[in-house]
């Protein structure tokens, strides 16, 4: 046992990188265990153990004796011992989580705080690999990405797991061979939490059934999806840095995104959702699909996600930013040709024309444009994401944002101004240009006449 562990902790580096060791200590055989292998590794490697106690609250007498346990050892061995009394069902009731989910996160949460005071280089669990196999298995049912499949990592944002490579069964032989007792806690048998019930009935039920060795080989399936995940973490970084802007507005993922091998699709679509939102909170892999699903729709296309984000789609990719840095779609008119409308104050009139190239009106508020040019439905509306603007004859586009900075347009009123567009094509900034893909030429046979009064005029 000790030779194995020895192993596997300099194989994840975990010694001799990490000195000072914050061992949590509940009395359990599984914490009995890590504390007695390192306490045995310590001379070897220049160890220097310290073990928090983490009282719950919810066990009476029992939990008391636990932690008498845990601080004689202790005390027998000369390693510090803190002890810290908490309470699960309070903070179960205060945060609307399960009691098992409200202790580990009190836990971690004394963990850290107590490693900060002592100046630990890491914190030491004894998870092992049953508790693999059951996290596995939880995950797995409850529909896991290939991250979630990974299950536990042996080392993990200062967390260390020494005991990851045995089973449940060795260590309690490893305990019986030292003629060591250890306390038990009787809330382990209890079916009614999801894990006691993998670990009471699903997996010895595999292991009785199917193979002895079950918990060992789902284990050993998680360590390698982990490096299978490590790897594609890598391939994922380099393709980010091709494809993704980090903009004012949000994140933005090119088109390109689709030339690339389509298992990175939703992984750099939810990394894009974790940076703009600044986290995975509610996130599902519905809410990745429907991002996806922009990448073919028409420009100006929006989803709302968790977080009080949104994410659009623009000429050459979609968005991700926050809904308070997006445009709303409220104020918006579709128009049909010929029509009059009265919106807000504004005043809009559509006719058709005969072309004239000699009449086009000088009117700031009147336009004239190129009615067989426009193939699709028109609005009127205020700018969005994605809208561009054709500044010359030759067919030069700009986006509109662009367009106006180069205008020198002040950014207080970018957002106030009226266009009218065909989609994310505008055919008139209003008060400031028409697109010059839909001017009148001596080509020109029908003309649109578009003229506007009333707010757009004060404007």
């Amino acid at each position: 046992m000790i030779k194995k562990v020895a192993q596997f902790m300099e194989a994840w580096h975990m010694v001799p990188e990490f000195k000072k060791i914050l061992v949590g200590f509940s009395g359990g055989a599984d914490s009995l265990c890590l504390m007695e292998v390192l306490r045995t590794l310590a001379p070897r490697y220049g160890l220097i153990l310290y073990a928090v106690h983490v009282h719950h609250g919810i066990r009476g007498a029992n939990a008391d004796m636990d932690a008498a346990f845990a601080e004689e050892y202790c005390r027998r061995y000369g390693i510090p011992f803190r002890m810290y009394r908490v309470s699960a069902l309070e903070e179960a009731r205060k945060q609307k989580i399960s009691v098992e989910e409200a202790g580990r996160n009190l836990r971690y949460q004394i963990f850290s705080e107590a490693g900060k005071e002592w100046g630990t280089d890491a914190v030491a669990v004894a998870h092992h690999q049953n508790d693999q196999a059951e996290t596995v298995l939880f995950q797995l049912a409850r529909g896991s990405s290939l991250t979630g499949a990974g299950g536990i990592r042996p080392v993990n944002q200062g967390i260390i797991r020494p005991l990851l490579c045995v089973s449940k069964k060795e260590i309690l032989e490893f305990l019986r061979e030292r003629k060591l007792e250890w306390r038990e806690d009787e809330s382990n048998t209890d079916t009614s939490y999801t894990r006691n019930c993998i670990r009471q009935e699903i997996l010895p039920f595999l292991e009785n059934r199917v193979n002895a060795g079950a918990a060992e080989h789902i284990a050993s399936l998680a360590l390698q999806l982990q490096e299978v995940e490590s790897y594609l973490r890598t391939v994922e970084k380099d393709i980010w840095q091709r494809i993704v802007q980090n903009r004012t507005e949000g994140v933005f993922l090119a088109e390109t995104l689709l030339m690339e091998p389509e298992l990175f699709h939703q992984r750099l679509i939810l990394h894009a959702l974790d940076v703009a939102a600044g986290g995975r909170k509610d996130v599902t892999a519905e809410h990745v699909r429907s991002v996806a699903a922009l990448f073919h729709a028409d420009c100006g296309k929006r989803v709302c996600l968790p977080g009080e984000i949104m994410a659009w789609k623009e000429k050459d990719g979609v968005c991700i930013g926050r809904q308070s840095e997006t445009r709303s779609t409220e104020d918006m008119q579709e128009l049909a040709v010929p029509g009059e409308y009265s919106f807000g104050r504004n005043r809009i009139k559509l006719c058709i024309k005969p072309s004239d190239p000699a009449k086009i009106p000088e009117n700031k508020y009147t336009k004239w444009f190129d009615y067989d040019k426009i193939k699709g439905r028109l609005t009127l509306r205020k700018r969005r994401p994605g809208d561009i603007i054709a500044v010359d004859d030759a067919g030069h586009h700009k986006k509109l944002n662009r367009f106006m900075i180069d205008r020198k347009i002040p950014q207080h009123i970018r957002d106030s101004l009226w266009i009218i567009a065909e989609g994310d094509s505008v055919i008139w900034l209003v008060g400031e240009r028409i697109g010059a893909d839909y001017k009148v030429t001596e080509q020109t046979k029908r003309v649109l006449e578009i003229t506007i009064a009333g707010e757009c005029e004060d404007e």
